[in-house]
């Protein structure tokens, strides 16, 4: 391919990501949203982070530590101010200078390849939520650390991380990560000083100081050692796994990853004479974590998209001594055109562009005005929850999505008691009770579950064969919450395209005319 081809393929990416990250970014709404601005509406007001639950009535009262409290209150007061756009703006930046970085260091056409798959697995993440902010202080640690332990070239802005990771975790707790492979560096540069029998002591007490006051700048928040708690205690709770941010990649991502984490295993295991050993360590460390959980990939692609493109400079150092290069670089350049267009055309038809997210507002606003009229609480899907503490904070919900790993002093959890809730049969019956329930507020998945409870009702009847394949298909956690409310007397109020409302039979509103 001609460097004019090439250049002119890299702006038709520049502009395509620019456009779609754009767009993503201002159409799509983070089901978290509106509590963190309420919890920035809580700083503001109060003149500190929030220590406990203001706004659940099953763990009302529980420890909260919210580890994003700065940028929450940054979010608050552009919204209170009407000046929303800049956010968007600002979060559409940022997760784009790394993708941009990339396209501009790529040297061989092959490389965009990597980065359009990059860009497809970026793209689920995109919109204003501070894991963007993680992942491009990642990128930013990332580059330091390459400088220094890869390149070996020293720079005294790499002094400035714990000024860095003092920021960093007051805006999210994705700082944990970058902290990670601050000390995975420096033990693996220590290693090699070790191994070629060199003096690691004056590495240790220059760079062992920077991990130090890393750490202790971490510390250094209206939380104190409670973060570091609060990291471990959520991501080591086995319901996390019911998030699907927290699932294995290849549960919870797209078809882009298995083939870019199967390339990428298959590159680093045939070249792996000629790679940087620390730069290949972490890169494998990044790979298992992100099978793991999703929520590491982005951080993956950061370690990833580089050492692929070292990859492929030792792949074309090969082919420029094979007598036929000239016909495999066209075939190469072909390839690389088609699967680069390809994949545009995925990220232009994904759900992320066609339907992008936003948690039924319409509805959440009716139901507050309902809630009024029937008094008690409201059960509500676990992605509706911000969105009806940004509504109405002083109605109080069953779940949203800080919850995951609190447990009160009894043992329970919001989070499984609606799990269990959603999908076994009956047991709404107990906790509707408990709570005093009167409403019901579910996104429009639900509806998607009358049919399948049908099925699963009358799954005896069919042949084993075609039971054991329904069992696959409709696994025992298929929520059954809706079909079995309407098959008990409850009466939808309110449906759209979104979410639906019911009412409990004892109600004045099922006794008013309601929604089909």
């Amino acid at each position: 391919m001609s460097q004019n081809c090439f250049r002119a393929l890299k702006i038709i990416l520049v502009v395509f990501f620019v456009f779609v990250f754009t767009f993503k970014t201002f159409t799509f709404i983070d089901p978290d949203l509106g509590w963190h601005l309420r919890a920035g509406e809580i700083v503001e007001q109060t003149g500190h982070a929030p220590q406990t639950d203001p706004w659940t009535y099953t763990m009302q009262g529980h420890k909260w530590v919210d580890h994003e409290w700065l940028v929450d209150l940054v979010m608050w007061k552009f919204w209170q101010n009407g000046t929303w756009f800049y956010v968007e703006l600002f979060f559409v930046i940022v997760g784009l200078i790394p993708l941009l970085i990339w396209i501009r260091r790529a040297k061989f056409p092959v490389e965009l390849i990597w980065i359009s798959l990059g860009a497809l697995m970026l793209l689920d993440i995109t919109g204003v939520r501070p894991q963007i902010l993680s992942f491009f202080l990642f990128f930013i640690v990332w580059e330091l650390l390459a400088k220094r332990y890869i390149e070996k070239k020293s720079q005294k802005i790499f002094y400035a991380l714990p000024l860095l990771f003092l920021f960093w975790a007051n805006i999210h707790a994705g700082f944990v990560a970058g902290l990670g492979i601050l000390v995975v560096s420096l033990l693996i540069d220590l290693f090699q000083h070790q191994t070629k029998k060199g003096h690691i002591f004056p590495i240790l007490r220059r760079d062992g100081v920077v991990v130090i006051l890393s750490f202790l700048a971490t510390l250094i928040t209206p939380y104190g050692i409670n973060l570091w708690v609060e990291v471990v205690e959520s991501t080591m709770t086995p319901l996390i796994r019911a998030i699907s941010e927290w699932q294995s990649s290849f549960v919870s991502w797209n078809i882009a990853y298995p083939i870019f984490i199967g390339l990428l295993i298959g590159l680093i295991f045939a070249l792996h004479k000629k790679l940087n050993k620390t730069e290949m360590f972490i890169s494998l460390i990044f790979i298992f974590a992100s099978i793991s959980h999703a929520r590491m990939l982005p951080m993956l692609l950061v370690i990833a998209i580089p050492l692929l493109g070292k990859c492929i400079n030792e792949f074309y150092k090969l082919l420029y001594v094979t007598p036929e290069k000239e016909k495999i670089d066209r075939i190469i350049a072909f390839t690389t055109i088609i699967v680069v267009t390809c994949t545009l055309f995925f990220i232009a038809k994904s759900g992320n562009i066609v339907y992008p997210y936003h948690p039924a507002m319409n509805a959440v606003r009716i139901e507050t005005i309902l809630h009024k009229q029937v008094g008690g609480n409201t059960f509500n899907d676990y992605g509706l929850g911000g969105a009806i503490i940004l509504s109405d904070p002083s109605t109080h919900v069953f779940i949203d999505g800080r919850l995951p790993h609190w447990r009160n002093g009894d043992g329970y959890s919001a989070l499984q008691n609606y799990l269990d809730v959603i999908s076994i049969s009956g047991e709404w019956k107990h906790t509707f009770a408990k709570y005093d329930i009167r409403m019901v507020i579910l996104s429009h998945e639900h509806e998607d579950q009358i049919n399948a409870h049908k099925i699963i009702a009358q799954i005896n009847r069919y042949s084993p064969i075609m039971q054991m394949i329904l069992r696959v298909l409709l696994p025992d956690k298929t929520p059954i919450l809706l079909p079995e409310l309407l098959e008990n007397g409850w009466c939808r109020v309110y449906r759209d395209e979104e979410a639906t409302i019911l009412a409990s039979p004892d109600t004045s509103l099922c006794h008013q005319k309601t929604t089909p």
